[in-house]
């Protein structure tokens, strides 16, 4: 975590917001709490749309976030970029 918050520090576009599904000991303050969709829409809301998304992770969680960035206006591959994680 602190390497990418290093890069989001360098990168004035970046915003780098870890997140989830459920909490542990030992969790950072700075983690949100919830699955990637919910907090993604929580935190911001109408203004998904003026965003480029880049995700990755394992197959379910892609395939549950690409409907909701389609509903606010992007488009894969020019505004959704990804890579699902799979194990090999």
């Amino acid at each position: 975590l602190d390497r990418i918050e290093a890069l989001a520090e360098r990168l004035p576009g970046l915003r780098f917001i870890p997140c989830l599904s459920d909490r542990f000991d030992g969790a950072p303050d700075s983690c949100e709490k919830g699955l990637v969709t919910d907090v993604v829409e929580r935190l911001l809301g109408a203004d998904i749309g003026d965003h480029d998304a880049y995700l990755c992770g394992p197959p379910p969680m892609i395939d549950a976030s690409l409907p909701l960035l389609e509903r606010h206006g992007l488009t894969d591959r020019q505004q959704i970029f990804y890579d699902k994680f799979t194990q090999s």
